[in-house]
C-alpha cells in the first residue's frame, strides 16, 4: 500500500464501545521522520458506503516540504 507516493501501512478493524460496533480503516506512512495518518471510522452498517470516498481522498493525499 502507498500514501503520498510512500510505502504505507493499512489497518482495518472493528471495535465495540457501549454496545455500538464501529469499523475503522487507518493508513499511515513515515516521511522525513514524521508520521502521517488517515483514519476513517463509521458505524458498521454504513462503513462500506463511505469507504470508496475515503480511499479516493487518501489517493489524493500529498506531502509537501515546509522548509523555507
Amino acid at each position: 500500500s502507498t500514501l503520498a507516493d510512500n510505502k504505507a501501512f493499512e489497518l482495518e478493524y472493528t471495535a465495540k464501545e457501549r454496545n455500538k460496533l464501529t469499523k475503522y480503516w487507518k493508513k499511515s506512512t513515515l516521511y522525513n521522520k514524521k508520521v502521517y495518518k488517515i483514519t476513517n471510522a463509521a458505524n458498521v452498517a454504513d462503513y462500506n458506503k463511505y469507504l470508496p470516498t475515503v480511499e479516493l481522498m487518501a489517493q489524493s493525499f500529498e506531502i509537501k516540504s515546509t522548509l523555507v
